[in-house]
Protein backbone atom coordinates (compact mmCIF):
# COMPACT_ATOMS: atom_id res chain seq x y z
CA UNK A 1 0.00 0.00 0.00
CA UNK A 2 1.48 3.48 -1.15
CA UNK A 3 1.24 6.83 1.57
CA UNK A 4 -2.13 8.66 1.36
CA UNK A 5 -1.78 12.35 -0.79
CA UNK A 6 -4.76 14.59 -1.45
CA UNK A 7 -6.29 14.46 -5.02
CA UNK A 8 -8.56 16.82 -7.17
CA UNK A 9 -11.11 14.00 -8.84
CA UNK A 10 -12.94 14.90 -11.74
CA UNK A 11 -11.49 18.45 -10.98
CA UNK A 12 -13.82 19.52 -8.31
CA UNK A 13 -13.69 16.97 -5.38
CA UNK A 14 -10.75 16.89 -3.27
CA UNK A 15 -10.47 13.80 -1.54
CA UNK A 16 -7.55 11.32 -0.06
CA UNK A 17 -5.84 8.80 -2.35
CA UNK A 18 -3.70 6.76 -2.82
CA UNK A 19 -1.17 4.79 -6.13
CA UNK A 20 -2.67 1.43 -6.68
CA UNK A 21 0.14 -1.28 -6.40
CA UNK A 22 -0.97 -4.45 -9.06
CA UNK A 23 -1.08 -8.08 -8.04
CA UNK A 24 2.51 -8.61 -10.15
CA UNK A 25 3.70 -4.95 -8.39
CA UNK A 26 3.54 -2.72 -10.71
CA UNK A 27 1.96 0.62 -10.18
CA UNK A 28 -1.38 1.38 -10.59
CA UNK A 29 -3.93 3.88 -10.97
CA UNK A 30 -5.33 6.53 -8.40
CA UNK A 31 -7.43 4.88 -6.00
CA UNK A 32 -9.53 7.15 -3.05
CA UNK A 33 -8.70 6.18 0.22
CA UNK A 34 -12.10 4.79 0.89
CA UNK A 35 -12.58 3.38 -2.26
CA UNK A 36 -12.90 -0.56 -1.76
CA UNK A 37 -11.37 -2.49 -4.22
CA UNK A 38 -10.47 -6.66 -4.21
CA UNK A 39 -6.46 -7.12 -3.59
CA UNK A 40 -6.91 -9.37 -6.59
CA UNK A 41 -7.66 -6.19 -9.12
CA UNK A 42 -5.39 -5.11 -11.79
CA UNK A 43 -5.79 -1.07 -11.80
CA UNK A 44 -4.57 0.64 -15.20
CA UNK A 45 -1.91 3.27 -14.88
CA UNK A 46 -4.16 5.95 -16.11
CA UNK A 47 -7.45 4.86 -14.15
CA UNK A 48 -9.01 6.59 -11.53
CA UNK A 49 -11.08 5.42 -9.21
CA UNK A 50 -13.38 7.48 -7.11
CA UNK A 51 -14.58 7.96 -3.32
CA UNK A 52 -16.28 5.57 -1.97
CA UNK A 53 -16.35 2.58 -5.45
CA UNK A 54 -16.45 -0.81 -4.46
CA UNK A 55 -14.77 -2.84 -7.13
CA UNK A 56 -14.92 -6.86 -6.17
CA UNK A 57 -13.83 -10.02 -7.01
CA UNK A 58 -14.50 -10.84 -11.42
CA UNK A 59 -14.53 -7.39 -12.24
CA UNK A 60 -12.72 -6.51 -15.09
CA UNK A 61 -12.08 -2.93 -16.54
CA UNK A 62 -9.08 -3.00 -18.68
CA UNK A 63 -6.54 0.13 -20.33
CA UNK A 64 -8.85 1.87 -22.85
CA UNK A 65 -12.11 0.72 -21.29
CA UNK A 66 -15.32 2.57 -20.51
CA UNK A 67 -16.83 2.81 -16.96
CA UNK A 68 -19.84 4.17 -15.07
CA UNK A 69 -20.09 3.79 -11.45
CA UNK A 70 -23.70 4.34 -9.84
CA UNK A 71 -25.65 3.67 -6.91
CA UNK A 72 -27.38 2.66 -4.51
CA UNK A 73 -30.21 1.24 -5.97
CA UNK A 74 -33.49 -0.57 -4.36
CA UNK A 75 -33.81 -1.29 -0.48
CA UNK A 76 -30.75 -3.43 -0.77
CA UNK A 77 -28.41 -0.58 -1.57
CA UNK A 78 -26.99 -1.98 -4.87
CA UNK A 79 -24.43 -0.66 -6.57
CA UNK A 80 -23.76 -1.12 -10.25
CA UNK A 81 -20.99 -0.78 -12.83
CA UNK A 82 -20.88 -0.40 -16.55
CA UNK A 83 -17.93 -1.16 -18.63
CA UNK A 84 -17.86 -1.07 -22.36
CA UNK A 85 -14.78 -2.52 -23.87
CA UNK A 86 -13.55 -3.01 -27.43
CA UNK A 87 -13.43 -6.75 -26.56
CA UNK A 88 -16.68 -7.13 -25.36
CA UNK A 89 -19.21 -4.04 -26.53
CA UNK A 90 -21.18 -2.84 -23.10
CA UNK A 91 -21.22 -5.55 -19.67
CA UNK A 92 -22.96 -4.73 -16.53
CA UNK A 93 -21.98 -5.81 -12.71
CA UNK A 94 -24.14 -5.22 -9.83
CA UNK A 95 -27.05 -7.11 -7.50
CA UNK A 96 -25.37 -10.74 -8.09
CA UNK A 97 -25.05 -9.97 -12.20
CA UNK A 98 -21.15 -9.84 -13.50
CA UNK A 99 -21.17 -9.16 -16.63
CA UNK A 100 -24.25 -9.38 -18.79
CA UNK A 101 -25.11 -7.71 -21.53
CA UNK A 102 -27.82 -5.39 -21.40
CA UNK A 103 -30.50 -7.63 -23.13
CA UNK A 104 -29.81 -10.04 -20.07
CA UNK A 105 -29.82 -6.92 -17.66
CA UNK A 106 -33.36 -5.72 -19.03
CA UNK A 107 -34.60 -9.17 -18.47
CA UNK A 108 -33.55 -9.94 -15.32
CA UNK A 109 -34.96 -6.72 -13.93
CA UNK A 110 -38.36 -7.97 -15.35
CA UNK A 111 -38.14 -11.48 -14.19
CA UNK A 112 -37.15 -10.23 -10.43
CA UNK A 113 -39.50 -6.86 -9.91
CA UNK A 114 -43.38 -7.09 -10.53
CA UNK A 115 -45.42 -4.41 -12.01
CA UNK A 116 -47.21 -1.93 -9.44
CA UNK A 117 -45.44 -3.45 -6.60
CA UNK A 118 -42.94 -1.05 -4.46
CA UNK A 119 -39.84 -2.84 -6.56
CA UNK A 120 -41.16 -1.37 -9.58
CA UNK A 121 -39.96 2.03 -8.14
CA UNK A 122 -36.74 0.07 -8.28
CA UNK A 123 -37.08 -0.96 -11.62
CA UNK A 124 -37.39 2.43 -12.95
CA UNK A 125 -34.52 3.52 -11.18
CA UNK A 126 -32.13 0.73 -13.10
CA UNK A 127 -34.31 1.80 -16.20
CA UNK A 128 -32.95 5.28 -15.98
CA UNK A 129 -29.68 4.42 -15.45
CA UNK A 130 -29.80 1.92 -18.46
CA UNK A 131 -31.12 5.00 -20.39
CA UNK A 132 -28.15 7.22 -19.14
CA UNK A 133 -25.47 4.71 -20.38
CA UNK A 134 -26.65 3.66 -23.25
CA UNK A 135 -27.03 6.72 -24.63
CA UNK A 136 -23.81 8.47 -23.17
CA UNK A 137 -22.07 10.01 -25.75
CA UNK A 138 -18.71 7.88 -25.74
CA UNK A 139 -20.57 4.60 -25.48
CA UNK A 140 -22.48 5.79 -28.33
CA UNK A 141 -19.44 6.57 -30.17
CA UNK A 142 -17.81 3.22 -29.01
CA UNK A 143 -20.98 0.88 -30.32
CA UNK A 144 -20.44 2.77 -33.84
CA UNK A 145 -17.48 1.72 -34.05
CA UNK A 146 -17.68 -2.29 -33.24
Amino acid sequence: MTETFDYLFGGSRKAKARRWINPDGTQGGIVAADATLDAALRIPTDAVVWSRASIGDGASIGQGDWFHFAGPFGEHRRLVTAVHSKANGLRWWGGGQNGITTERFIERLTESHRRGEEADDVCREYAHLIGFVTTHPEVVKREAAR
